[in-house]
């Protein structure tokens, strides 16, 4: 059996500088899991990476792009910095149409 090479990193990723007050960076993440009886269900979390408090948690069985606008519309000011699994994000170009 051959081995294969493990392919490089293809960016050197930069540490990211902490945030210097509260509300203005945060992180989300959607994490799933499943009730004794076999039903799934979502939980969208919303951290500030300066207090570590979590204003929004969002669960459901199911979790639309809409409705996690929503949360973020709700829970958090327009001059925030997202951070998700993908990366940057700003609180700015979030929008649902009535």
């Amino acid at each position: 059996m051959r081995w294969r090479r493990r392919k490089g990193v293809a960016v050197v990723r930069q540490p990211l500088t902490p945030p210097a007050a509260p509300q203005i960076r945060w992180s989300m993440d959607s994490v799933s899991d499943a009730l004794a009886d076999g039903r799934r269900f979502r939980a969208l979390t919303v951290i500030d990476d300066f207090t570590r408090e979590c204003p929004a948690i969002e669960v459901d069985h199911a979790l639309s792009g809409e409705r996690v606008v929503r949360v973020l519309e709700a829970h958090l000011p327009l001059s925030t910095t997202i951070f998700d699994k993908i990366g940057l994000q700003s609180r700015e170009g979030l929008h649902v149409d009535p």
